[in-house]
This record gives C-alpha cells, structure tokens and sequence, in this order.
C-alpha cells in the first residue's frame, strides 16, 4: 500500500519514513515549499531529498507558497494589527501541510497520507488523540476534520519521549538525529515579528498611544499596538510595580495594563469553531480545555450558541489571549476548538 509523507529531512519526518517501511508501505515523499524564499534548490529541500535517497523512496516537491502567504502569513499580520496574538501552526498544519498532502495524495491516486506529528488516531472512531508525550501536538491540529483524519497515520504517535525518537535515528544512522528540534515560527527565523509586520504591510497603521489601567486611567505611552501580546511584562516600561498587558484595543488604540492578580480570567468566548466529528458533542457539555499549546487542560463546563463557545473555567486561567486557540478534550480525544475572543 501506497502512502505520502510530508517529508522535510528532519529527525522526525525520517524515522516516520523508517517506521512507515517497517509496516510494509511505499512511501512516496512529499517536501513542502512554503516560506517565501522556498524553493526546490533550498537548503530544506536538498535536506528532504537526500534524506529521501537514502532511504530509497521516492520524492515530489509541493509548491504551497502562495497558499501559505494567504492562509498562514496574511492572517498572521491582520491578527496583530488587530490587537489580537495569533498560533500560525494552527492555521498551518490541518489548513496548509495536511491539505496540501492530501492533494497531492489524491493527484498520485493514493489515499494514505502521513506526517511526522507526535498525535495518534482512533480507527475505530475515527478520532483525533493526544500522543503519550509533553510532545503531543494535538493543540495544532484541532481544526483537523473527519475527512483528513480517516487518511491519516501518525507513525510517531505512540512514542512517550522525543529522545526514544532520536535514538531511533541514530541506530538508522540518520544525520538528522543530532539536528536541534526548531523552536521559532518558519517565517520568522530570528524571531523578529515586528520588523516582519512593519516591512511587509508598510501601509498598515501602527502609531503610539496611551498606556491604561483596567479602569480606565492613562498610566503611560506605548509604541504601537503590533509591539505588544496578552501576559506580556517585559518592554512595558517602570510604574512602580511589574505590570503585564491584559488587553489591546484597536479601535482606540490604547493597551491596557494589569498587576499579576489581575491577569487571571475565568470566563472565556471562542469562535469560528472546528470539531473533529464534523459536529459539536452537544450543546452544552464539560470538557478539559487548553489555552495555548504548553498549557495545562483545564476543566470546565462549554456552553454553545449562535457560532459561539462560552466556556466557563473551574478555576481562573492566566492571561485567555484573543487570537489563541481554545481547544477541547474528553481525556485523550480532541473534540474540537476555536478562536479566543
């Protein structure tokens, strides 16, 4: 049986093809271009196709930049602008990798598809779970639909420590096994995402403005609204007392700023929701939550109307961030999720 591997020459991508083989598929490797400065003579492709070589399976090059500039780089930039702090691999890995290989999978007529992603899936319900791991990546993948995930295989599902992986890889003698896993946004190598914003969107509007309190009172100026995320302490300048940014507000373009007690919340609203079934469990049910990708699930009980999750917290989380995903689970299964607002 035929399969597509989303293939870039990392440790992980290269032990899924090993795994794969073990199981007895052909695996057909399929690397991604989709940074702007991607190209079938990158550096990341030559590392894909030498990795491919080595293993004696076949390779195909996805032009997806475009596709990415729309649906990750774009709405990255409009979420800032917007006061909100936007997950690109939220929208990346179901929206742009897993879509892109299953397209590619159905050109070459195959119906497998698989990547490097530590999360497993449940045959039997055709549902999406946590992998065994503080690796798990299943807070990137919630937006993942029923389609997708009945082609889907996770070869490194099952692997409980990213160090048994990379052992693995260096018995295969793969040169990938010592490589440092990568920590930064792919379009952001140097982290840098306000010199991104301000020279890609020149005509975008970011100008000072006044510093608040919760009640309302100007404490001081900022330097633009892009400059500043939900919790942040640090650039914020002296008031006396560590204060953090608990909301930011376009639309008269003031930050408000909070003392560490005040950062805690309760209560959240999600939007534009995502489940894995292809429909909500109920209208009204508890679930473990989590607010962004290293944070703990949370209890709490999920109330939906008109589009919207009303979520209501056992206990107050730190610093809910609008552009964040809230995403929810019944034990190890991914119900589903949607954007913070």
């Amino acid at each position: 049986m035929k399969i597509v591997l989303g293939m870039s020459g990392g440790v992980d991508s290269c032990v899924a093809a090993k795994i794969l083989k073990e199981q007895g598929f052909e695996v057909v490797g399929c690397c991604l271009l989709l940074t702007p400065d991607a190209s079938s003579d990158s550096e990341a492709a030559l590392r894909a196709r030498q990795a491919a070589d080595r293993m004696g399976i076949d390779l195909v090059v996805a032009d997806c930049r475009e596709e990415f500039r729309k649906t990750v780089m774009q709405p990255f930039a409009e979420a800032y602008f917007a006061g909100r702090t936007p997950n690109p691999c939220v929208d990346c890995n179901p929206g742009v990798k897993i879509r892109s290989l299953c397209r590619v999978a159905d050109e070459l007529g195959i119906e497998a598809v698989a990547t490097g992603h530590y999360a497993r899936i449940d045959r039997t319900a055709n549902s999406l779970l946590c992998a065994p791991t503080k690796k798990d990546q299943t807070y990137f993948l919630y937006r993942l639909t029923p389609d997708p995930i009945s082609r889907l295989h996770f070869p490194l599902g099952e692997f409980s420590d990213k160090a048994d992986v990379r052992a693995l890889a260096e018995v295969a003698g793969f040169e990938a096994a010592t490589a440092k896993d990568s920590q930064e946004i792919c379009f952001l190598p140097d982290g840098d995402y306000t010199s991104f914003l301000l020279s890609s969107f020149p005509d975008m509007p970011s100008k000072e403005g006044n510093f608040l309190d919760i009640h309302g009172n100007i404490i001081g100026r900022h330097k633009g609204i892009i400059h500043y995320t939900a919790g942040q302490r640090k650039g914020l300048g002296a008031f006396g007392k560590p204060m953090y940014v608990k909301r930011i507000c376009p639309q008269d373009n003031t930050v408000i700023l909070c003392t560490a007690e005040e950062r805690f919340a309760d209560t959240l609203t999600a939007t534009d929701l995502s489940w894995c079934s292809g429909e909500a469990p109920a209208d009204s049910f508890e679930a473990l939550v989590k607010i962004r990708s290293t944070a703990r699930p949370a209890p709490a009980k999920i109330t939906l109307h008109d589009g919207r999750a009303d979520v209501v917290f056992e206990t107050a989380q730190l610093s809910p961030s609008p552009g964040q995903s809230a995403v929810f689970y019944d034990g190890d299964r991914v119900l589903g999720g949607g954007f913070i607002e």
